[in-house]
């Protein structure tokens, strides 16, 4: 069997254990009230969210900004380009995206200790449009879940680290507070990056 189809057939298999999960009766009851309310109501209130923990923190940017999400892919450095934010060049199946550290974008410390890589759970998120691709690591992916957009409150004035320059709101998903970042300054601060 070759990589490529190797690879596949592992992709296949993790959306399918992805489908065939059990809904907890919480998920299940939520996805009823959602499917219930009218389709304008649906369509017009909703957010698709992707969110991803750094440290103990579970950010999520909107699901419309995802490009890809990948198994963890080491960094390149471009020499005399590289910097705090440009980490500089990875191999996303095959393309070489521009990679960014996302951690110093938003001001938070660097990751404390290297993973396990038997139980790396670390990804890589690509995000932006074809002209203006980033990647960036996450220490693991949480799933994408759909949000009220009138439940985002604002973010609180005591936010962590340099965060609030590129948040929307923080909202609750089950008893876990998420930071909606802003997906549009996140690309625009990773683009100073290569200045």
């Amino acid at each position: 069997m070759s990589q490529a189809s190797a690879h596949a057939s592992a992709q296949s298999g993790a959306i399918l254990r992805l489908l065939d999960r059990p809904l907890s009766d919480a998920e299940l009851a939520a996805n009823a009230e959602w499917a219930s309310r009218e389709a304008a109501l649906r369509s017009v209130r909703t957010l698709g969210i992707l969110l991803f923990r750094l440290d103990e923190e579970t950010l999520a940017l909107p699901a419309k900004m995802l490009r890809r999400v990948t198994p963890y892919a080491r960094t390149r450095p471009i020499p005399h380009v590289s910097g705090t934010i440009l980490r500089g060049l990875c191999n996303v199946r095959g393309e070489l995206v521009l990679c960014a550290d996302l951690r110093a974008l938003l001001g938070m410390p660097s990751r404390a200790a290297e993973h396990d890589s038997k139980n790396d759970a670390r990804r890589m998120i690509v995000i932006g449009p074809a002209d203006n691709t980033w990647a960036f690591e996450v220490d693991a992916l949480v799933g994408i879940e759909r949000i009220d957009e009138a439940a985002l409150r604002p973010p609180p004035v005591t936010v962590k680290y340099a965060m609030a320059d590129f948040t929307v709101g923080v909202t609750d998903i089950g008893e876990r507070p998420v930071t909606l970042l802003n997906g549009e300054r996140i690309l625009a601060g990773f683009g100073k990056g290569l200045a």
